[in-house]
């Protein structure tokens, strides 16, 4: 998240992860979320975080690889060389303390695809 400067990100610290389709969310240390087990087609997380940020502008989700994923991912089809990551939606609600959940919209959206060996 964009906060003041364009060189200023904050990490998101999930207070809750679920699977729709059962896979395991894991936080690992350098704050970064990795699922496993499960693997069906379509399936759908949900992570909760607190933000505290005034003025949101930019979200920046990355796909990366790991070593524990069949080929080090991104991705976790174990059948193909480059992993199989491929987000289809994205939304994002913003709630402060005991007021409904607003949906956030964004005007520009762009996507990167770059793996690295």
């Amino acid at each position: 998240m964009l906060q003041g400067s364009p060189s200023k990100w904050t990490v998101l610290q999930p207070t809750e992860m679920k699977s729709v389709g059962g896979a395991t969310l894991t936080k690992l240390p350098d704050d970064s979320i990795l699922a496993s087990d499960p693997n069906p087609l379509g399936d759908a997380y949900s992570i909760v975080a607190e933000a505290n940020v005034v003025g949101l502008r930019v979200i920046r989700l990355e796909a990366l690889t790991h070593e524990s994923l069949p080929n080090r991912g991104p991705g976790r089809d174990g059948e193909r060389d480059l992993g199989n990551f491929a987000l289809t939606d994205l939304r994002i609600t913003a709630r402060g303390a005991g007021t409904p959940a607003v949906p956030l919209e964004f005007g520009q959206v762009a996507a990167d695809y770059y793996f690295l060996d």
